[in-house]
């Protein structure tokens, strides 16, 4: 697991000063070698003077700073040395010495633009560790920070979203996350508890994106109802056709255990699309997500529940494994498409697959899972492997799900999808390879064929 100082260090240009225009953009410094001692003081300084950036020296900071913005732009930089230069260095705001509250950020407006990113945010009670809200078409950008120890436990209410970052995007607006490590942050609520990690919705033509992320042991701890997704909980809805992107995720070690009265709905990933009729006609929400790893998830239900009540759903090029129940449960309700694409779903502890409605699956890989998939004779099911006992992975014991040069799976997909046949596998590798035709599953196998016996053995020099 890389740590703050690797990410920020590869991150290289994200300490690097937001470019804010304009008459009043300034720039401040923040820590024990700056001018100003806190970073609420300094954010204070750029919003007052319309719009800069903050630049913060790596130390302790306990507080709990807002960011709130109306058409300016700022930037909140952490990572830096006692000379203000960029160092990579991990900017630490222990949110449980500031009183348990969250670091907030809101933006408003077209020209509202903001930046955090080089921090490492712990210790939120009763809120999660960040809590992320951009409307009114405004721009919010939350990369490089790591999001631990934050526990959003709140019993008294109804709902309750995040326990490491809850982020939503509203009007227009765009809320990007990359490349944040969350960890070991929980929820729970007296009924729904969504998001042990992050919690994403998207409402009113918002968008959000997040790539790059490692979310791992986050929990779900308690629900009267019901909780989903004890990693990561996504909503795409409900008003104006709201998107939601997930890319590149790692999702490992999350669990849920919310109690006896509750129903668990993913240990994982949970990915809803919801319906809508604006009043100006009718709109569609969309969820895509694609080239994502969900691993070694626990509790009693599916490590990936994806739910498409009238929205659509794309789910490609992904990897499901080695999770206490269900692998992946795809659930349709009048969906427009809901298609499920070159995904590997192995080791799962229950079935590997259940299909409810019309979801297309193609060139899809189950093996190696505790019970048979249930299917039900869905007419949609496209050149996929089900229910296989020995798919011939390299080394699955040791995690390595790439085919071997005698799977089933090569050759095994189409080229010829519903969706179109993404272009690129899990390693981001071309698919097909070389022209022929698409392997089962999140791998093509071609890249190994030269390098590897049928038995899993590298050949020789």
């Amino acid at each position: 697991m890389p740590s703050l100082s690797g990410l920020l260090r590869a991150a290289g240009a994200i300490v690097t000063p937001l470019a804010c225009t304009g008459a009043f953009a300034i720039t401040v410094e923040v820590g024990p070698d700056g001018r100003y001692a806190t970073i609420q003081a300094g954010i204070d300084a750029v919003v007052s003077a319309g719009g800069g950036d903050v630049l913060v020296e790596s130390a302790y900071y306990p507080e709990n700073p807002v960011l709130d913005i109306d058409d300016i732009a700022v930037g909140v930089h952490g990572g830096y040395d006692a000379g203000f230069q960029p160092a990579g260095l991990p900017t630490l705001v222990a949110l449980g010495d500031g009183n348990g509250d969250s670091w907030r950020v809101l933006t408003r407006g077209a020209h509202g633009h903001a930046f955090v990113g080089g921090f490492s945010l712990y210790g939120a009670a009763g809120h999660p560790g960040a809590y992320l809200q951009a409307r009114d078409a405004s721009y919010l950008s939350f990369q490089y920070n790591q999001v631990s120890d934050n526990h959003h436990d709140a019993v008294t209410q109804d709902y309750v979203y995040g326990g490491g970052i809850e982020a939503e995007a509203h009007d227009s607006a765009w809320v990007e996350l990359v490349a944040d490590e969350v960890r070991d942050n929980s929820v729970s609520a007296r009924d729904y508890a969504f998001g042990g990690g992050v919690s994403l919705h998207a409402f009113d033509a918002g968008r959000i994106t997040a790539e790059q992320l490692d979310v791992h042991d986050n929990a779900l701890t308690y629900a009267g109802q019901a909780c989903y997704g004890a990693g990561l909980a996504a909503l795409a809805g409900q008003y104006g056709a709201a998107d939601v992107d997930l890319t590149d995720l790692t999702i490992s070690g999350n669990g849920e255990s919310c109690g006896s009265q509750a129903v668990g709905h993913a240990g994982g990933l949970y990915a809803a699309s919801a319906d809508l009729a604006a009043p100006h006609g009718v709109h569609t929400n969309r969820i895509r997500i694609v080239g994502n790893t969900v691993s070694g998830s626990s509790g009693s239900s599916e490590s990936v529940y994806l739910e498409a009540r009238g929205g659509a759903i794309d789910f490609s090029d992904a990897l499901v494994v080695g999770g206490n129940d269900r692998g992946l449960y795809a659930s349709d309700y009048r969906a427009p498409h809901f298609f499920v694409e070159n995904v590997t779903v192995a080791r799962n502890g229950g079935a590997g697959l259940r299909l409810d409605g019309d979801v297309q699956l193609t060139n899809t890989l189950s093996a190696q899972n505790g019970q048979p998939d249930q299917v039900q004779e869905n007419w949609l099911v496209l050149r996929s492997l089900l229910g296989l006992t020995d798919a011939r992975f390299v080394d699955a014991a040791a995690g390595d799900y790439h085919l071997r040069a005698d799977s089933p799976a090569i050759d095994a997909g189409t080229n010829f999808t519903p969706h179109g046949l993404q272009t690129a596998d899990l390693d981001g590798h071309p698919r097909p390879y070389d022209g022929g035709v698409a392997d089962g599953g999140c791998y093509e196998s071609s890249y190994v064929r030269d390098r590897i016996f049928a038995n899993g053995f590298e050949t020789s020099p």
